[in-house]
């Protein structure tokens, strides 16, 4: 006889996690938030000596990379049975969310609408069911064969697959139309926010205008002083990074638009008075349609609770909560 239900997702997926038998999970998309929720029983379930599966799509680029990361090195412990394949390439088929739990001859799973994430298992938010079953009944012997397809056809991630995911993880954020998730999933990513400024009328700061930048793609950037907080921003920048184009000057101060680091630091042969100095190359993003000036700027950092640096500093760190409302003001909406 087969019991089904209405899924009450996290209660379920914990109990499927402690009920003694081997798990099975397929899901879409896996964030660190939906992971946190099961990692307790999880991990008891391996010290156990349960067999646990994962199997997650990567292609659509929602998975956080540091997940994966953190589930990579969980499959290659071994001191436990967990296992941890993906999808990195297109397979229309899979859009999975099923998570099984087979004890014997007995099967538990849960389907339905919910991917493994902290809004949609915390809350409860998607629709789902629970399923309940010996092995041989129709619905369980189905969820089984599935899983055991999708299991088949995804591969075991190579370091140099998952640093690659790390990459195309970043651009894709890019393209995210909320810039309140962007931020968020920024945070993720251990990707960092900046402001550049540039300032005409002062020789120890760049001055290369955001027409030009746009014009070109691409520019490498730098401190032309010897300030020593720039230079240690400037080494401590990340490919991904965001930043913020900000044009100084009487007759300037605006955030001009959006920009993303694509090439870290290292010492070049040009130099100024401290040596050596720090170089990264930035990459055009886009022209904000509303420039955001600096009295906004201002505002924001207040409403966040944030202090104007002082002094020349050419690079000022972003928060993500600035990077998003300032983000969106540059579309010309409202804060």
């Amino acid at each position: 006889m087969v019991e089904v239900r209405t899924a009450e997702q996290l209660d379920d997926l914990r109990e499927l996690l402690t009920s003694g038998g081997d798990v099975s999970i397929a899901v879409a998309y896996l964030t660190r938030s939906g992971f946190e929720q099961i990692e307790p029983p999880l991990m008891d379930a391996l010290a156990k000596g349960h067999k646990v599966r994962l199997v997650v799509d990567l292609y659509s680029g929602i998975t956080e990379p540091d997940t994966v990361e953190k589930l990579v090195a969980l499959s290659r412990n071994n001191s436990n049975d967990f296992n941890f394949r993906a999808f990195f390439g297109l397979n229309p088929m899979f859009h999975a969310k099923l998570y099984i739990s087979r004890s014997g001859e007995s099967v538990s799973f849960l389907t339905g609408s919910f991917n493994l994430t902290g809004k949609a298992i915390d809350g409860n938010l998607e629709h789902g069911l629970y399923v309940k079953g010996e092995r041989t009944e129709k619905v369980c012997k189905e969820a089984l064969e599935r899983f055991e397809k999708s299991w088949e056809q995804a591969e075991a991630p190579t370091d140099d697959r998952v640093k690659r995911y790390r990459e195309s993880y970043r651009r894709n954020l890019d393209r995210l139309p909320n810039p309140e998730v962007w931020a968020a999933a920024r945070q993720h990513s251990e990707v960092n926010y900046w402001l550049f400024k540039c300032n005409p009328s002062n020789p120890e700061m760049e001055f290369y205008s955001f027409l030009e930048f746009k014009e070109d793609g691409i520019t490498t950037w730098g401190d032309k002083g010897s300030n020593p907080v720039a230079r240690k921003r400037l080494k401590d920048m990340k490919i991904g990074d965001g930043v913020l184009f900000y044009e100084s000057g009487d007759d300037r101060k605006k955030i001009m638009g959006l920009a993303r680091i694509v090439k870290e630091a290292d010492p070049e042969s040009s130099t100024g008075r401290a040596g050596p100095r720090p170089i990264v190359k930035i990459e055009f993003v886009r022209e904000f349609e509303h420039h955001v000036s600096l009295d906004e700027f201002k505002e924001i950092r207040r409403k966040n609770g944030l202090s104007e640096e002082t002094g020349p500093l050419t690079i000022v760190i972003v928060s993500p909560e600035e990077w998003a409302e300032i983000v969106r003001m540059g579309r010309g909406e409202t804060p």
